[in-house]
């Protein structure tokens, strides 16, 4: 098995108890939000001192997130949970990318679009554009992945809609590639990135938009053009995404173990894995964080 490699690569993963072992090291945080900074309903505690320490040692942060929102729902997002706006620097999601990719109309997408599951979505706002949203397969152009509108349904309930919109040889616009979320109870959900793996495997065509995937990674590195690679890091709690994104842009990554991953490594969320299990878990997904941390906190 092959592992994907950047100039630090290593067998050793080292293990960090905060992230005041990392300040003096970079001067960009490439932060996830789900896993990271919250459970998705409660910020996890020390979170917002570790930004304001960061902030105080003049450090960019930009959160990076594969939430199929808008970029100013999230900000509104964050606020709400008491993140304010001077705590970061800027918000990236994989549904703002995915839209500028769709309503820059330089790829011949088409115009009518079908998305799966009925549920509310800020990215509906396609409708604002020149865009039509339609009923069925048939009719549209192109298919749009969004997530589920329940935790966990079954994937033959939408094969009959993949079918056809294969046969119709529609291109399908992923913009969430995480393939299932943790709750603070640990009850996982799936969402868009699975329907987008089934799609792959029927012989679809799908462009995914978020992380590992590079155009996420691009507009991050545009906010700051002048700070090198090797003084940017990741922080995230998903190795298929967060990891693999950093180990193939080549820069350090720090995996929060207890997220998304907690579950398969026996532990819970501010706890460190045993290491032969998180080294077993990297080669299953053939990458290497840089090192590993408990949780986002800065604690001296």
């Amino acid at each position: 098995m092959k592992i994907l490699q950047h100039k630090a690569f290593t067998d050793k993963i080292l293990k960090y108890d905060s992230v005041v072992q990392l300040v003096d090291k970079y001067q960009l945080f490439l932060v996830d939000l789900w896993g990271v900074i919250h459970d998705g309903a409660e910020l996890y505690d020390g979170v917002k001192n570790c930004l304001e320490e960061l902030r105080a040692a003049n450090k960019k942060i930009i959160f990076l997130s594969n939430a199929p929102k808008r970029e100013k729902t999230t900000r509104e997002i964050l606020t709400k949970l008491g993140i304010s706006s001077d705590l970061y620097d800027g918000v990236i999601t994989s549904g703002e990318v995915a839209r500028e990719y769709i309503i820059s109309n330089k790829h011949d997408l088409g115009k009518k679009y079908f998305i799966f599951e009925e549920q509310e979505s800020d990215l509906l706002f396609l409708e604002n554009n020149e865009y039509k949203r339609v009923n069925s397969v048939s009719e549209s152009d192109f298919i749009l992945a969004i997530g589920f509108n329940r935790p966990n349904p079954s994937l033959e309930e939408l094969k009959t809609t993949l079918c056809q919109s294969l046969r119709k040889n529609n291109p399908m616009i992923c913009a969430n590639p995480d393939l299932v979320i943790v709750d603070k109870k640990g009850n996982q959900s799936m969402c868009a990135g699975v329907m987008a793996k089934k799609y792959v495997k029927m012989g679809g065509k799908v462009l995914y938009f978020g992380k590992p995937h590079n155009e996420i990674y691009k507009k991050a590195f545009l906010m700051f053009p002048d700070i090198e690679k090797k003084n940017i890091c990741a922080i995230g709690d998903n190795i298929e995404t967060d990891i693999k994104g950093g180990n193939t842009l080549d820069i350090d990554t720090y995996l929060i173990a207890g997220g998304i991953h907690g579950y398969d490594l026996g532990i819970k969320h501010g706890e460190i894995p045993e290491y032969k299990r998180l080294l077993q878990l990297c080669d299953n997904y053939s990458v290497r964080p840089t090192g590993v941390l408990s949780s986002f906190v800065f604690t001296k």
